[in-house]
């Protein structure tokens, strides 16, 4: 099995020469690789994901509801006690990367012409165990969204980046954060 690495230097090949290289799982289609290629920009863009691909949870992965909206999905439980962090982390992420050397959105709408919204996903996983037929214990997961925060292409042109950064720290990020973006989700 080829390493995300090696994916992504397919990727830049070309999406035509992709269309006749297959990896041992499955073959990736130029509109698979253009697919992957741009949630790879997202990933890169947001900064959001610290852990490799393959050692995060399976629903931590940019979505495409459509062409030209990106979900970043990703595992993090809200309580009350919680909700204004994880409402400041999520519009800090969106706007300005959770990484130093990530981005935020903005280098995303100016060079991804067909993305109009990128949203932030939050999800726990509910899990539970109980017997089968024969006996044997099988867990069950479940996915459970419990926030979502979004921008626009619109929206992120307007702000000022450079106040941003001030913006979106101390006790009042959360407030602040979300008279900023489109959407805040969070209960």
């Amino acid at each position: 099995m080829r390493s995300n690495g090696a994916k992504l230097a397919e990727v830049r090949l070309g999406v035509k020469a992709l269309g006749a290289l297959c990896s041992v799982a499955a073959c990736l289609t130029p509109q698979h690789a253009v697919a992957q290629a741009r949630a790879d920009a997202v990933e890169r863009a947001l900064g959001v994901y610290v852990i490799r691909p393959e050692r995060r949870e399976a629903d931590e992965r940019v979505r495409w509801p459509s062409p030209s909206e990106a979900e970043v999905w990703f595992q993090r439980d809200v309580s009350p006690e919680t909700r204004d962090a994880a409402v400041c982390d999520a519009v800090r992420w969106l706007l300005l990367g959770r990484l130093s050397a990530s981005r935020g959105v903005f280098p995303l709408f100016d060079e991804d012409a067909a993305l109009d919204r990128v949203t932030l996903v939050l999800f726990a996983i509910d899990t539970s165990v109980a017997p089968d037929e024969s006996g044997a214990y099988e867990q069950r997961r479940a996915v459970r969204p419990v926030g979502r925060v979004s921008i626009t292409r619109s929206t992120a042109h307007a702000l000022d980046r450079d106040r941003l950064k001030g913006a979106l720290a101390g006790p009042e990020c959360a407030r602040r954060g979300a008279t900023l973006v489109d959407e805040v989700d969070v209960p």
